[in-house]
């Protein structure tokens, strides 16, 4: 009573010196257990701005409150009740609610790392769940933003408790049995936080996430698959298993099906990947040639054709643009093991704004994307790690897969994008061991090489992709010998009567020409004054009237 007596009197002149003279400096509060105890009972009563504040000065000196205040396990368990009383009746909406709640879930973990009897845990966990658990499935329902913030407050009740976590999840699912979805989305978010794996709590989420699958409702698809992948982290074969049951879901109309669905079936392929190490090849299905492992051989293969086919058809370029970073940042890291997803990769970069695609080809440190991608969909909220490592990609493959692309579809010019792919992957690859590759490359696009030297938006980016072609010395005499017609053929389209080619271009050419080093690159300069020479014989009158003519008073040209 005394202590009730105490918290009174204070909340009334606290209340009151708060709402009249908001200046009061709140850092010297010198807070024990009483007044610790009316300024939390207060927070639901006062104007928001003020509960704010008080919240943000209590978040500030947690670590002197806590050790003036829980001095022992009744001190933190009735702060606790009362935090819990407040967040009973404080509106979602409220600017401090956040903060509230980090403080909560703070104090609730004092309590539970208490070494105590298991029966007093279980029995404290049932009184949170007879008193408090159904306000929070409340509060996930009407706001969904705030599910992770609550599963959190769930998850510092149980700790390390697997009892207590069962016994959580079956009140949860009693509370919200009429709302499949914030079910679904809620035990995803519970899986989320799950510190490690455990059979029995795997049981209860793998029903929901099976059965899920297949409801109307896209965000109990996205949920479903969203746990699946939460597990595969632990065992793949929980998803693996489901294959054939989430493939349809390629044809789902819901971008946000088809991002969770991608994510899940790169992370089962790299799984895959991972136990094909020999040292774990008695995991994988056996290569004995009776009928029975034969059998199990060709039903793991089809689905990993179905993994193949989601990754590849699931996202495209007419996907959304959140959509397409999530696939491109989860498929990256497969392309050392499965070089077949190049071409979708070059599908999807082909649409990234231009920054977007420098970030990803050209990062400045080892490092691309982004530490969580939010999506959000319906206020319900995805968060996808999208992180991985530059050296993923090569990019003479990805170079080569673009060429074969534009010579497969026979492109009468190519578009900026490609330049700018061709341009970004030339500058980060290294010539050394890969020389033929760099040949066979030029070999497919070489004619659009010379076609951007006639077009003033592509013309430096053409310049310095042959560059980087000749600078192969190897096979830089073949190389001259495909382009010898092509360089001529272009003069012609230059200079010719009918050009109306911008000069801009023709200004560009000469300068070039004329500024190339002699000394670092002499048989370059002599494979474009040669192509020179031959247009002056070929199309003298051309010749004549044209800026070449400056290039005669080079020693080469005149040699």
């Amino acid at each position: 009573s005394k202590r009730k007596l105490n918290s009174e009197i204070f909340f009334g002149i606290l209340f009151f010196k708060l709402l009249s003279d908001f200046s009061i400096e709140l850092a010297v509060i010198q807070f024990n257990n009483d007044t610790l105890i009316a300024v939390i009972a207060s927070l639901d009563k006062l104007d928001p701005v003020v509960a704010n504040s008080l919240i943000e000065e209590l978040m500030k000196r947690k670590e002197e409150i806590f050790n003036n205040c829980l001095q022992s396990l009744s001190d933190a368990s009735f702060l606790y009740t009362t935090l819990l009383l407040v967040l009973n009746k404080m509106r979602i909406e409220t600017p401090s609610f956040d903060m509230f709640v980090e403080l909560l879930i703070e104090v609730g973990k004092i309590i539970m790392d208490e070494p105590q009897e298991d029966s007093y845990i279980i029995s404290y966990i049932k009184q949170f769940m007879d008193i408090y658990l159904k306000k929070i499935c409340e509060i996930v329902v009407l706001d969904p933003i705030k599910t992770s913030q609550m599963c959190r407050i769930v998850a510092a009740h149980c700790s390390d408790n697997i009892n207590g976590k069962i016994l959580m999840l079956k009140a949860m699912k009693g509370y919200l049995a009429e709302n499949l979805q914030a079910l679904t989305y809620t035990f995803a978010k519970m899986l989320e936080i799950e510190p490690e794996y455990n059979e029995t709590l795997f049981d209860i989420y793998m029903y929901y996430a099976m059965n899920g699958l297949s409801y109307h409702s896209p965000i109990v698809r996205t949920a479903s698959l969203r746990m699946l992948s939460i597990m595969a982290d632990h065992n793949y074969e929980y998803a693996f298993n489901l294959v054939d049951k989430f493939a349809p879901l390629i044809l789902d109309e819901y971008w946000e099906v088809k991002a969770q669905l991608y994510v899940l079936s790169c992370q089962l392929l790299r799984a895959i990947e991972a136990k094909q190490n020999p040292s774990k090849a008695e995991d994988l299905p056996s290569t004995a040639t009776n009928n029975k492992a034969q059998t199990e051989k060709n039903i793991f293969q089809s689905k990993v054709d179905k993994l193949y086919k989601i990754i590849g058809e699931s996202v495209t370029e007419h996907s959304s643009l959140l959509v397409i970073k999530i696939a491109i940042y989860h498929v990256i890291p497969l392309l050392n093991s499965y070089k077949q997803f190049y071409p979708q990769l070059i599908s999807l970069i082909f649409v990234l704004p231009l920054e977007m695609l420098n970030a990803i080809l050209d990062p400045p440190g080892e490092d691309i994307g982004e530490e969580g991608l939010p999506y959000t969909y319906s206020s319900y909220l995805w968060m996808y790690p999208c992180k991985c490592k530059a050296k993923d990609i090569d990019k003479l493959v990805l170079m080569r897969n673009l060429a074969e692309t534009i010579e497969k579809n026979q492109l009468q010019n190519l578009e900026q994008r490609h330049y700018q792919i061709l341009s970004i992957c030339a500058k980060k690859q290294q010539y050394l061991s890969e020389a033929e590759g760099w040949y066979k490359i030029f070999k497919m696009i070489h004619q659009y090489l010379f076609l951007a030297l006639a077009d003033a938006e592509s013309f430096d980016t053409g310049i310095y992709l042959l560059n980087r072609f000749f600078g192969v010395t190897s096979y830089q005499e073949a190389m001259f010998a495909e382009s010898k017609e092509l360089m001529e053929n272009t003069l012609g389209l230059l200079y010719g009567h009918d050009s109306e080619i911008d000069a801009v271009c023709r200004d560009k050419l000469l300068e070039y020409i004329q500024g190339i080093d002699e000394k670092q690159m002499k048989s370059v300069k002599e494979f474009y004054l040669d192509a020179v020479k031959n247009f002056k014989m070929k199309f003298p009158s051309e010749y004549e009237t044209s800026n070449l003519k400056t290039l005669a008073s080079i020693p080469q040209f005149s040699d």
